[in-house]
């Protein structure tokens, strides 16, 4: 915390320098990209900030907001774009970056940072928005702050599905078909329903049911094992 408060004092410091002005400036354009569209419970997420080309970023205070029932920061890392840079991953349900430089982000598209996230529930939303968003304007080097016109984006995690259950609400028997239900253990979608199909008779030993006499044949039988039901004789 100790680290944050000076990398934001600094950054305080460097704008003081500037002429803070409402002119008219090119507002950045910022980018939220997500390593994946979907994912399972466990699996990891990457979002990238990045910003446009030529967006002559000065001093920025960019943040990432999740909910951490869905979300656990595992990792963050600054791209280095901005000397100045700082993530603090201490706060609650936010990652926050704040960065300052003595020149400005120039010449191409540019990667601010990056957080990995672990995914502890499926369909939880990375709201990007911009707190301080100050750009350098003109050959003064004039400092003009377009917070308000840099719009939020967010990112959805939406669920895979790959962590399926099946589940039988109805046992086979020897002739009749049952049923199961195939759902997601994440986020609780059914698939629904699939056949099972019938076992079939399991058949047993012998058994004599008549015995024999000196006139007459006896008969022997043999019954499944589950139902009981006579499946041959003899």
């Amino acid at each position: 915390m100790k680290k944050f408060l000076s990398v934001l004092m600094a950054a305080v410091m460097l704008l003081t320098m500037f002429v803070i002005t409402s002119s008219a400036a090119k507002v950045p354009t910022f980018s939220v990209a997500s390593s994946v569209a979907s994912a399972k419970v466990g699996d990891t997420v990457k979002v990238t900030v990045s910003t446009s080309k030529n967006s002559k970023l000065c001093a920025v205070t960019l943040s990432l907001k999740y909910d951490s029932a869905y979300f656990q920061v595992t990792k963050a890392t600054g791209a280095g774009a901005i000397p100045s840079e700082l993530l603090n991953t201490d706060l609650k349900n936010e990652v926050r970056y704040v960065g300052a430089t003595a020149t400005h982000i120039d010449d191409s598209a540019t990667t601010l940072f990056t957080v990995e996230f672990k995914v502890l529930k499926t369909g939880g939303k990375i709201t990007f928005s911009g707190t301080e968003v100050y750009v350098a304007e003109g050959e003064s080097f004039e400092a003009v702050d377009v917070t308000s016109k840099v719009a939020d984006k967010s990112v959805t995690i939406a669920c895979s599905h790959g962590n399926k259950t099946e589940v039988v609400t109805k046992q086979p028997t020897c002739t009749a078909k049952g049923e199961k239900t195939t759902k997601c253990k994440d986020c609780g979608k059914d698939f629904g329903k699939t056949e099972i199909a019938a076992t079939g008779h399991k058949a047993g030993n012998w058994e004599v049911k008549k015995a024999a006499t000196c006139t007459e044949a006896g008969e022997s039988v043999r019954k499944c094992t589950v139902c009981k039901t006579v499946v041959e004789t003899r």
